[in-house]
């Protein structure tokens, strides 16, 4: 089952969960700018709440990111308890590089690798 997230009318960020065997993965899609997080946020909360063990978050269909969705995914990786993974390339590699989270968050190229936890 695929869940999607999005708030018209101006929905610029839509996120679409899927679940595997180890958890969840979240497939961010568009622009996660200040006007998108409430998208990001719940699709979040909704993935904590369910407490999975993995929670992949795909960014690869990001062509924007903000401040403000980079401390969402830190925030989630403060909270604990699920072990997070994000899946950057592009943009968004570059925004997590440049702010020096990718020594801190677990960062992969790739669906597959990030799910099952390997470089």
């Amino acid at each position: 089952m695929q869940t999607c997230f999005d708030h018209p009318p101006r929905a610029l960020c839509r996120v679409q969960v899927r679940r595997t065997g180890t958890g969840l993965v979240l497939s961010v899609h568009g622009e996660v700018d200040l006007e998108a997080m409430p998208v990001l946020e719940d699709a979040l909360a909704t993935a904590l709440r369910e407490a999975p063990g993995v929670l992949v978050v795909d960014l690869t269909g990001v062509g924007f990111l903000a401040a403000c969705g980079l401390r969402a995914l830190v925030e989630t990786h403060l909270r604990g308890g699920t072990r997070l993974r994000i899946v950057a390339d592009g943009i968004s590699r570059r925004v997590l590089e440049l702010s020096g989270l990718t020594g801190t968050l677990a960062v992969y190229t790739d669906v597959a690798h990030a799910e099952a936890g390997v470089a």
